[in-house]
C-alpha cells in the first residue's frame, strides 16, 4: 500500500494510494501575506508568503501545471506546498500566467508572463530580506517546463524584454554563462528542431 504525506500548517495528512487530481485540489491552504502583479491582466500575479522572523530567508518561486490551460489549474494547487515552505522558513512567489483559452494566453504570452513573473521574484527583497544566493525556481507539469525554458533559455533571449521571441521555443543546447534564473548548464534538448 503506498502512502502519501503532506503537512500543512501543523496537521500532517496521511492517506493510503495515490493522490489524484481532486484530492490535490482539495487540499486546505492559507491565503498568501501579499498578492502582486507583475502586468496588467487578471492573471498577471503572484501570491508572495513571508515566514515569521528576520531574513534572509531563501527563495521558491513556483510555477503552476495544468496542460498550459486555465480550465484545469490555478494557482492555488502549489498554495498548500507554499504554506509548507513558508512554515521551514522559506519564502515563495507562487505566480499565476495567462494560459490557452484566455485572452493573450499561449504563444508568445504564456512565456511572456513566465519570464515577467520569474524575473520580479528575487527583487521582491524591497518586501522582505531575501538570501537571493538560495533561489529555486519550482515547477509540477506544464510549470515545470515552463521553469525549465526559463531556466534554459538563451543569453540572446535573455537580453530582451520577455524570453522566447528569438525562436518559438527555448534552446536548450545554446545557453552559456551564469544568467542567476537556475540555469541548466549541462541541459541538452537533442529532439528539437532545427
Amino acid at each position: 500500500m503506498l502512502l502519501f504525506e503532506l503537512e500543512v500548517g501543523r496537521m500532517l495528512l496521511v492517506r493510503p494510494g495515490l493522490m489524484g487530481p481532486q484530492e490535490f485540489q482539495a487540499l486546505p491552504s492559507h491565503p498568501a501575506d501579499y498578492r502582486i502583479p507583475y502586468g496588467n491582466e487578471p492573471d498577471q500575479f503572484g501570491d508572495f508568503r513571508v515566514p515569521p522572523g528576520p531574513g534572509p530567508h531563501p527563495l521558491v518561486m513556483l510555477v503552476h501545471g495544468g496542460c498550459w490551460k486555465a480550465q484545469y489549474s490555478t494557482l492555488k494547487d502549489l498554495a498548500p506546498i507554499a504554506d509548507v515552505l513558508k512554515g521551514d522558513g522559506i519564502v515563495t512567489w507562487n505566480i499565476e500566467y495567462r494560459r490557452l483559452g484566455q485572452e493573450g494566453g499561449g504563444w508568445p504570452g504564456t512565456y511572456e508572463d513566465i519570464a515577467k513573473a520569474l524575473d520580479l521574484g528575487p527583487s521582491l527583497a524591497q518586501l522582505h530580506e531575501l538570501d537571493i544566493d538560495r533561489v529555486v525556481v519550482l515547477g509540477h507539469s506544464a510549470g515545470g517546463h515552463l521553469a525549465m525554458c526559463r531556466g534554459t533559455a538563451s543569453a540572446a533571449e535573455e537580453q530582451s524584454s520577455s524570453f522566447g521571441r528569438a525562436a518559438p521555443y527555448p534552446r536548450c543546447d545554446q545557453h552559456s554563462g551564469n544568467s542567476g534564473h537556475g540555469s541548466l548548464h549541462s541541459a541538452r534538448a537533442a529532439s528539437l528542431p532545427e
